[in-house]
């Protein structure tokens, strides 16, 4: 009794956060063009495959470090808010201290966190920094319709139609003076059948390859999306 009660909990958690998630658009405000805005991605570099049925499941990991989504996202970022109108813009390494910090991650926004943020703003002279976060250690959480995963970048396979979804989450925050605020952006989209190796595991490297086209045109998908709700004075 006392386990279905918590697995019910679980399930509710669940379906709360996806809608949350769902929900959370970059607070509407005009922003002076001739400000100064940092960007610094931290999303890492975790490949997730994850499976799931009703007998069995696994969660595979693996690194995908050469891909370099960090420099992507800033590059992206940079070129959106370009062609927005914002003229001083800054990619801004991120420090020793917040890539310690995103291992020791416990929710969302923590104190110890936005210390960090707070500071690095300040150092650099950026009216706002945008922070790609990284989400770690969050436990599951449904993700799009079809499949749930607690990684940034991920496939996963947890219908019994035995189809696999690409999923990509970006948590950004919008760090200003005193404030910040967070956004989510998410993206989900079926691969087809015979898209991967059958032969081959799907973390492998010649899988890898082949999804990474879909997963940086996801990304570039969620920066676009994010970038077009700024608005200018």
């Amino acid at each position: 009794m006392i386990k279905a009660l918590k697995l019910s909990f679980v399930v509710l958690f669940i379906i709360l956060l996806n809608g949350c998630v769902h929900k959370n658009p970059v607070p509407k405000k005009e922003y002076n063009k001739d400000i100064t805005i940092g960007i610094t991605s931290n999303l890492g570099d975790t490949f997730e495959y994850y499976f799931a049925n009703m007998l069995y499941r696994e969660h595979k990991y693996t690194s995908i470090d050469k891909w370099k989504i960090d420099e992507f996202i800033e590059n992206k970022l940079k070129e959106y808010l370009l062609k927005k109108g914002f003229h001083n813009i800054r990619i801004i390494n991120p420090t020793e201290e917040i890539v310690l910090l995103k291992n020791q991650r416990k929710s969302f926004v923590y104190p110890e966190h936005k210390k960090v943020l707070y500071k690095l703003r300040e150092k650099n002279n950026c009216d706002i920094l945008i922070y790609i976060e990284n989400i770690v250690n969050l436990g599951r959480m449904v993700i799009g319709k079809h499949s749930i995963s607690s990684k940034n970048v991920s496939v996963n396979n947890t219908k019994f139609l035995n189809n696999n979804y690409a999923n990509t989450l970006l948590a950004i925050v919008l760090y200003e003076k005193d404030n910040y605020k967070y956004a989510y952006r998410i993206e989900e989209k079926l691969i087809e059948k015979n898209f991967f190796d059958k032969n081959k595991s799907i973390y492998e490297k010649d899988n890898l390859e082949k999804i990474k086209p879909i997963i940086f045109s996801m990304i570039d998908e969620s920066v676009k999306k994010y970038v077009d709700e700024f608005v200018i004075k």
